[in-house]
């Protein structure tokens, strides 16, 4: 009977203690847990949820915290291509300095002179920024033009038609009635309606009757302004043959101070009218 007993107490002492080794190898693991937040290697996303994150994934672009704290404007800041307004809100770079207050303060209408765009934007001359490749594109993105000045395009193919502001736009879509250039000037002077000084081109494009046989084709795809050249005879009366070439041009152009014949250093429709008496 006291061996039973001995046994019982013996037992009894042996579960209190590893009871006890239990709860405080939990309460050591907590306090652990509860530490490892404020170190270096962790990010606190709520300390009294006891929630944290590694912090090589704060501001990755992937919200991990529960109340997304690790991807926030206050933690992060803002992307390249935005601004921070005063408040914690981020707008796109292209509002700034745009005349008109997106932050709610203004603060993206402010320091418009001396703001610098990011890399990946040019300033215009209205200190508007817009992405680089906007530049040079024929198309008014500064809203003032000052991104389509200065620019330098290369010269159209002969299967191109020039439009006026620079582009190069494919022969066959000359006079289709769809604006293919941006200023729309593929569309101009079509429809066959052409004025006394014009001819019409088989695309029903009309080109000045001093552009016919001077070697450069103006009638685009199919170049009969510059076809059966050798048997040309200038309108009597109204048009002038320059010597030396195959171009007519009106008469009204001679001694105008412009070399219309293209074919002298001086043009032979200028070079006798200081001479007349």
């Amino acid at each position: 009977m006291k061996v039973l007993m001995l046994v019982m107490t013996l037992c009894l002492i042996a579960g209190h203690e590893v009871g006890s080794l239990e709860v405080a190898t939990k309460e050591k693991e907590l306090s652990h847990e509860v530490l490892s937040c404020y170190s270096s290697e962790m990010y606190p996303c709520d300390i009294d949820r006891n929630e944290c994150i590694p912090a090589s994934q704060v501001c990755n672009g992937i919200i991990e915290c529960t109340n997304a704290s690790d991807e926030n404007v206050e933690t992060c800041g803002c992307l390249p291509n935005e601004f921070h307004c005063n408040s914690s809100v981020c707008i796109d770079i292209i509002h700034r300095c745009d005349q008109k207050k997106d932050c709610v303060d203004g603060a993206d209408e402010l320091d418009c002179e001396t703001y610098s765009c990011p890399s990946t934007h040019s300033k215009c001359a209205n200190h508007f920024c817009v992405p680089n490749d906007f530049f040079c594109n024929f198309i008014n993105d500064c809203g003032d033009n000052s991104d389509e000045e200065n620019c330098h395009y290369r010269e159209c193919f002969s299967t191109e038609f020039p439009c006026r502001n620079g582009q190069c736009q494919p022969n066959a879509l000359l006079c289709d009635s769809i604006g293919d250039c941006v200023d729309k000037s593929d569309e101009e002077d079509c429809g066959g309606n052409c004025t006394k000084d014009q001819i019409s081109c088989d695309n029903g494009r009309c080109i000045r009757k001093s552009n016919v046989c001077d070697g450069v084709c103006d009638c685009f795809g199919t170049c009969q302004d510059e076809i059966d050249c050798g048997s040309l005879a200038c309108p009597t009366g109204e048009m002038y043959l320059c010597k030396g070439s195959k171009r007519c041009i009106n008469k009204q152009y001679l001694c105008d101070g412009i070399n219309d014949c293209w074919n002298t250093k001086v043009g032979v429709d200028e070079y006798f009218c200081g001479k007349l008496s």
